[in-house]
């Protein structure tokens, strides 16, 4: 592939290879030795091609700058010469690659800014990474400090448990193909082998006999070249060897391709506490099991490898079940991770609603209720490993020790802090005030409770139901844990059917604390619209809703409601399910 530069001293185009650009050059018309730069891609030449970056087995990247938007980015197209056989093959895996990382939202992934074809070549660009990658940056260090590197294999295992929710596998994870941005965080690039789980006529690409990735990292079912064993397995394994290089500086097999190949498929490695004596045993049975050359013995799931890693570390990232019922539903409301945890959280739209019910003295008159603008909604109620990665600790509980249940026995005093502390972790300005025991609204962006308004609405789902969607108690059991189905436990969160907003646990598993004061009179003396603001402007008792574990049928209708004081020691049932408000709305 050519691209046509100009000579600094004779001014005549020069047609340059790719793999010259930013490096020496020497002009055909003058003779001059040059360096070219800036050679023009797209229309009206948008993008400048800076510099040559690198080249893998489908793609070459450049470093450019787009002209149109003034921002430095990586420019990427496919690795072909038009007399090379595989070039539909590696044309038809570009476009996948495309399609996989545009599905992908996440904060440890990098992401597609614009893709397009231009002059019959396709190309794609993404966020400019400043960092380099985790290979250049560990190439001379040796072994990595082990809650480094343990961190840096939970980033890559969050991302990637997010992805394999969202259908896709990335094949080639591997240290070249981490990065870090300009702060510091590691992001997972490089899609260029990815695998749709959900996409039959990707055994298009992918035949029986195909050994497609790095070898050194390539699981034993990829080294076979069994296609149809060839799913999310793969990158767990290859997060068991990026972490063991980490640990011992060296990869656990090694020698000449045939020497690895049998090594991967009849070997073991080395205890990397063999290499290296200071390794947590925990830690290094964590990498070992990732590592296994059978899938089965493996970790059953990405989720459970970072839960793993999560654990050792003191604190676990959000579940993604969201990921999975969405990917399922496409048309529903957007749903992203927010922060650094990634929060799973879905965007509601403003819209009206019937607030309230007739089946009790504190939840009338009925009213029409506007919500006047978007936010997001936690997906999930906050989980025990969300709530102690954050305060450090749990409550006292009965069910403690459940990284994937709801967080219970929360005082409502302690769900308000538990915001504020995740917002200025995500480096957001906190969106209560806390002096002592008073706690005021300063707003802004940060984390917060529902109002009472927000979390009917939420669990209406825009349904009229008592239930949702339903005013029949028996469909409860579809979507809530309760008295009749929980066994007098909480479980984990997602394991029910979600609502139609995709909200899951909004009924059952624990009561949620809301923002509002409660009062026994209801809604009385209030005109419609009024109750979205936030309901009385005192009271001594919290608003909870939503029904818990061990609540009856009634408990566990949209309009029901309990109350308790916000700074007693709960009780077993009390959780909270996060809310964001959206700038401008």
């Amino acid at each position: 592939m050519k691209f046509p530069v100009q000579c600094p001293h004779c001014h005549e185009k020069v047609d340059m290879t790719f793999d010259l650009i930013g490096t020496d050059g020497n002009c055909q018309a003058c003779g001059v030795d040059f360096v070219p730069v800036d050679a023009p891609w797209g229309a009206q030449g948008r993008y400048l091609l800076r510099r040559y970056l690198g080249a893998g087995g489908m793609g070459i990247v450049f470093a450019a700058r787009d002209t149109a938007l003034g921002r430095d980015v990586a420019l990427k197209v496919p690795y072909i010469d038009f007399r090379d056989y595989r070039r539909h093959k590696i044309i038809e895996r570009f476009k996948t690659e495309i399609r996989a990382v545009e599905r992908l939202n996440h904060a440890h992934i990098c992401s597609i800014l614009e893709s397009g074809k231009w002059d019959d070549h396709l190309f794609y660009t993404m966020h400019f990474l400043e960092g380099g990658t985790l290979a250049q940056r560990t190439r001379d260090s040796g072994p990595v400090d082990c809650e480094l590197a343990t961190g840096w294999a939970l980033d890559v295992a969050q991302a990637m448990d997010y992805a394999h929710g969202m259908g896709v596998v990335h094949r080639d994870l591997k240290p070249a193909n981490l990065m870090f941005d300009s702060q510091n965080e590691l992001l997972v690039t490089d899609f260029g082998l990815a695998l749709f789980i959900d996409d039959p006529d990707e055994t298009r690409l992918t035949r029986d006999g195909d050994r497609l990735g790095s070898l050194a990292y390539m699981a034993p079912e990829q080294v076979r070249g069994m296609a149809d064993w060839q799913g999310p397995p793969c990158d767990i394994y290859a997060v068991g060897v990026t972490l063991y290089e980490l640990l011992t500086g060296r990869l656990p097999f090694r020698g000449g391709r045939r020497d690895m190949e049998d090594a991967i498929l009849r070997g073991r490695p080395d205890r990397p506490s063999r290499v290296r004596a200071d390794i947590p045993r925990e830690l290094e049975q964590i990498c070992l099991k990732a590592m296994e050359r059978l899938i089965a013995d493996r970790f059953d799931s990405m989720h459970e490898l970072a839960g793993a890693l999560a654990t050792y570390m003191g604190g676990v990232s959000s579940p993604t079940a969201a990921a999975e019922s969405v990917a399922a539903v496409p048309a529903g409301p957007e749903l992203t991770r927010h922060g650094r945890l990634c929060i799973a959280m879905v965007r509601l739209k403003a819209g009206e609603f019937s607030m309230g019910s007739n089946d009790a003295e504190d939840e009338r008159p009925v009213r029409k209720v506007r919500i006047p603008a978007d936010f997001w909604v936690g997906a999930f109620p906050v989980t025990q490993a969300e709530y102690r990665a954050v305060m450090g600790r749990l409550p006292e509980s009965l069910f403690a020790g459940r990284d994937r249940c709801p967080v219970d026995s929360v005082s409502w005093f302690d769900a308000v802090l538990f915001c504020n502390l995740l917002s200025a972790r995500d480096g957001f300005d906190p969106f209560y005030k806390i002096q002592g025991e008073r706690v005021r609204i300063e707003g802004g962006e940060g984390y917060r409770l529902l109002t009472e308004a927000e979390w009917e609405y939420a669990a209406k789902a825009g349904g009229t139901g008592r239930f949702g969607g339903s005013d029949d108690p028996a469909t409860l059991d579809r979507v809530a844990w309760y008295a009749e189905n929980s066994g007098n436990q909480t479980h984990d969160v997602g394991l029910k059917e979600p609502n139609a907003f995709h909200l899951h646990d909004m009924l059952g598993n624990v009561w949620e604390w809301c923002w509002d004061w409660y009062s026994r009179e209801g809604y009385r003396g209030r005109a419609d619209g009024d109750l979205d603001r936030g309901g009385p402007p005192a009271g001594v008792e919290r608003v909870l809703r939503g029904g818990c574990w061990s609540s009856d049928s009634q408990s566990l209708r949209c309009a029901s409601r309990i109350q308790f004081t916000p700074t007693d020691l709960p009780l077993y049932y009390f959780g909270f399910r996060l809310a964001r408000s959206i700038a401008g709305q």
